[in-house]
């Protein structure tokens, strides 16, 4: 303020309390790094695509690795301009289960930038991430399964000593009556059971899997199309834990009888993940529903609203159906 005269006496102004809004950014930065942390912790590749035109808004690091490609070259490109498909009908697979909702063990192949062919199974579900409508993958490389099995089949001889090395649990059980022929060690690990305890009892009498049904669903699928990929079911081990697995199975002839050969990828990390990625999502939707001051999420260049929330529908008197999609300009904000 000044005199007539010209001399500074005081000042006047406005101030306004920013703490809660501080408080909400930091939060959502924490809900950022939590999720991204997981993402690159994760030892299966885990991309974050856009719905509409399946462009890559996110990727982890094994994805990275196992493609051979940047992070720079992937970002805001699609699949197929990265010729990821081995197939690209496989494209076309992938979309018809995801108009389904959700994928869980889709077996698919995919080629890395020096054009080596890798296995996946696939798990996806629609998210909403970073206000757009994106779609969740996460790829199990299945590539050192898929190979212990052809190893299977083609040498009787090397059986036993490839499913002792190999990662995942490896049942041969009894197709009559289910009772197991042969175990492998990493079966026992996870289950908690000596060899010993396993050999001429069932599933049903170790009580091993989660939902008896299971293990019905597993065999008619197995006789419908003799042989079963990626089949998500959840076993219990001798404490009662649960196990959740990726199976595949096949019929096969073991010492003269006709048997079950089973394949289990214990994925619990993997759904850990994905629930701790979903946790997130909710909490990012809570945190801008419970915000006091209105937020918007607007597409470029139109500045049409893709996002907002209850108290910007509150401050203006237009629902969210009326306001998506729309410019301020349509709706006479101004």
């Amino acid at each position: 303020l000044r005199l007539a005269s010209g001399e500074i006496v005081g000042f006047s102004g406005i101030s306004r309390d920013l703490t809660e809004r501080l408080q909400m950014e930091k939060a959502l930065r924490e809900s950022e790094e939590s999720y991204r942390s997981i993402m690159d912790l994760s030892p299966d590749a885990i991309t974050i695509n856009r719905a509409d035109d399946g462009s890559y808004v996110q990727v982890n690091h094994t994805f990275c690795s196992e493609t051979g490609y940047s992070l720079e070259e992937i970002i805001g490109r699609k699949p197929q301009d990265l010729n990821i498909y081995a197939d690209p009908e496989d494209h076309k697979t992938l979309l018809k289960e995801l108009s389904k909702g959700t994928v869980n063990g889709l077996e698919l192949q995919f080629r890395a930038k020096n054009g080596m062919i890798f296995d996946d199974l696939i798990s996806a579900c629609p998210i909403h991430f970073k206000g757009q409508s994106c779609i969740l993958f996460i790829c199990t490389t299945v590539t050192p399964l898929k190979q212990a099995q052809q190893a299977l089949r083609d040498s009787e001889e090397s059986y036993r000593r490839l499913i002792e090395l190999a990662p995942d649990s490896i049942t041969v059980g009894r197709l009559e009556d289910g009772k197991f022929r042969e175990v492998n060690e990493r079966f026992c690990q996870n289950t908690g059971f000596s060899r010993e305890e396993v050999i001429g009892k069932s599933a049903f009498e170790l009580n091993i899997y989660k939902n008896p049904e299971d293990r019905r669903r597993l065999t008619d699928a197995l006789r419908q199309s003799g042989r079963v990929e990626g089949l998500e079911i959840c076993f219990q081990n001798k404490n009662g834990a649960p196990l959740v697995s990726l199976v595949s199975a096949r019929i096969i002839h073991f010492k003269g009888e006709a048997c079950m050969l089973t394949v289990a990828t214990l994925i619990n990390e993997l759904k850990a993940a994905q629930e701790a990625l979903q946790e997130n999502e909710t909490g990012y939707r809570t945190i801008m529903e419970m915000a006091p001051n209105s937020i918007t999420l607007m597409r470029l260049p139109k500045y049409n609203y893709i996002q907002v929330n209850d108290t910007f529908c509150r401050k203006t008197g237009y629902s969210r159906e009326e306001v998506i999609g729309r410019t301020p300009a349509e709706l006479n904000l101004y």
